[in-house]
């Protein structure tokens, strides 16, 4: 279990610091903890993480209570610190959004962009594709998962070198994923194939007796 001796403070959602001093950071599967030089300890889950915003050698943590913990003077270890932090938090986000079990296909690091239901995204995000969910794991906001059979268009803006997926009436923007832009989107595209050719060949076992257009209708229906 990784542990990083530095100061901290803890901040109320109007920014009056509820706490701070030095303090020891640990984190394990899916536990962070920070013991204080004084005073009682702080323990979350790392799933409650909401925003994971680094600065040169500075790293503020915003928890769903609105809540946030300013972590600084870690010294030559507060890269190992990001790093390592924001590791297990995305594994946590994972298992939050219950895709831990999914096989994974590759993953991408680029900007994502949407308006949504749950509010406005735009700024760094990691996209893990599965065989049959898009996950989306930004810096600034809670991580959230697409299932591919949802996902209603996908396109390839070659004047913007951008990927636009567009999901029940939502758009999500994916750009600065440089030279694997193009990759992205094939692999996107090959997946959605891949996952309406399996459910296609399950339809037709289970249903041989419809015809074309009964089937069609079953398959715009039951997609996964």
């Amino acid at each position: 279990m990784p542990s990083y001796s530095g100061r901290f403070r803890y901040l109320e959602p109007d920014g009056r610091v509820a706490q701070s001093g030095s303090c020891q950071i640990a984190f394990e599967a899916d536990t962070f903890k920070l013991l204080p030089g004084a005073g009682s300890p702080l323990a979350f889950d790392l799933g409650d993480i909401d925003e994971f915003s680094p600065a040169d050698f500075d790293l503020t943590l915003t928890v769903y209570t609105g809540k946030r913990i300013l972590l600084s003077h870690f010294g030559k270890a507060f890269q190992n610190l990001h790093h390592d932090l924001l590791e297990a938090h995305r594994k946590r986000l994972v298992q939050c959004l219950l895709l831990e079990d999914l096989q994974e296909i590759s993953r991408f690091d680029g900007i994502a962009r949407i308006d949504s239901s749950r509010g406005h995204i735009d700024g760094d995000a990691e996209f893990r594709l599965y065989e049959s969910n898009l996950a989306v794991l930004p810096l600034s906001a809670a991580g959230f998962q697409w299932r591919l059979a949802e996902i209603d268009t996908v396109r390839f803006d070659e004047r913007n070198y951008a990927v636009e997926l567009e999901s029940a009436g939502e758009r999500l923007t994916v750009t600065r994923l440089a030279k694997r832009t193009r990759e992205f989107h094939d692999a996107l595209s090959n997946a959605m194939s891949r996952l309406a050719e399996k459910s296609a060949e399950t339809l037709a076992r289970l249903f041989p007796f419809l015809d074309p257009d009964q089937f069609q209708q079953l398959a715009g229906a039951m997609k996964e």
